[in-house]
């Protein structure tokens, strides 16, 4: 098994650069292996 940690800070206001680390988020838990397990940690500040 694999754990991946995905740590992301979410600019508040902007909502392109929001839209865009999304989208690469959902990227890589499609791309995921079977066994691998996946946490994202989120900051706004």
């Amino acid at each position: 098994m694999e754990l991946v940690i995905i740590e992301v800070y979410m600019p508040l206001n902007d909502k392109i650069a929001m839209k865009k680390l999304q989208q690469r988020i959902v990227e890589v838990v499609f791309k995921r292996k079977n066994q691998t397990q996946i946490a994202i940690m989120e900051a706004r500040i």
